[in-house]
């Protein structure tokens, strides 16, 4: 696995295969992963199946506001800038996630010509996408690639439940829509549930105030991620109105 870790890290023309975790994870702001190629020849020996599947070719996860803190991306930490562009992510028909983001908040993140080869239903995965530039990202066979863009998700997903942010108090701090990021000629293959309730069962806010929870958040301690995103879910109301489907 290949971690990038420093702000303004590069990694350009490797060829990654047999990655038994995901194959990059970008861990800091403003990297550039350009111009490799990742064959995803591990599931094909791998004896659990589900293991394989959840693993990504690319993974996207903030660093934490403050150094020293550990598992902040469950609290809502941001990835700033990144530019993911002309990859080639074979999945060698596995369940290999292509682009993947499940925690966190996103800014000026741009994923732009690269083939996602796979037949995982996650090509481009992002919860927490604020801004954005996402063009040109194809699968094998020539058709656009499978976008999904999903709420800020606080707390991980911890006894089954989930807190996700449908929206902010602060203009400033709303998700942008879905033409401001996307720039392909259609945008038919993307699937934008930012600011729709997908699981019932869990807490949805509206109105959250960003701005005092990223003053807040950095406060909250716990000795393993678990017990930090319990923590989280349960701060994390105090900052939003909970929403409800009628």
């Amino acid at each position: 696995m290949k971690s990038l870790m420093r702000n303004g890290s590069e990694l350009r023309y490797q060829l990654l295969r047999d990655f038994r975790e995901d194959a990059i994870r970008v861990q800091a702001h403003q990297c550039v992963v350009e111009s490799n190629t990742l064959l995803d020849t591990y599931a094909e020996v791998c004896p659990d199946q589900s293991v394989a599947a959840h693993r990504d070719a690319i993974q996207l996860i903030p660093p934490p506001p403050v150094p020293g803190l550990y598992n902040h991306q469950y609290a809502g930490a941001m990835l700033q800038g990144g530019v993911i562009q002309n990859n080639h992510i074979h999945a060698m028909g596995s369940q290999l996630q292509g682009v993947f983001a499940s925690d966190g908040l996103f800014d000026g993140l741009c994923i732009a010509g690269n083939v996602i080869d796979t037949n995982s239903q996650h090509h481009i995965t992002i919860n927490g996408l604020r801004s954005g530039y996402i063009a040109h990202n194809y699968q094998a066979d020539g058709l656009l690639a499978k976008i999904r863009f999903y709420p800020l998700r606080l707390g991980g997903w911890v006894d089954d439940t989930c807190v996700w942010v449908l929206g902010f108090l602060h203009d400033q701090d709303e998700y942008q829509p879905v033409e401001c990021i996307i720039k392909d000629s259609t945008s038919s293959h993307v699937t934008d549930l930012r600011r729709v309730i997908s699981y019932p069962n869990h807490t949805y806010l509206a109105d959250f105030d960003l701005t005092e929870w990223q003053v807040y958040a950095p406060t909250l301690h716990a000795s393993d991620a678990v017990s930090l995103c319990r923590l989280v879910q349960s701060a994390a109301k105090q900052f939003g109105n909970e929403v409800y489907l009628t």
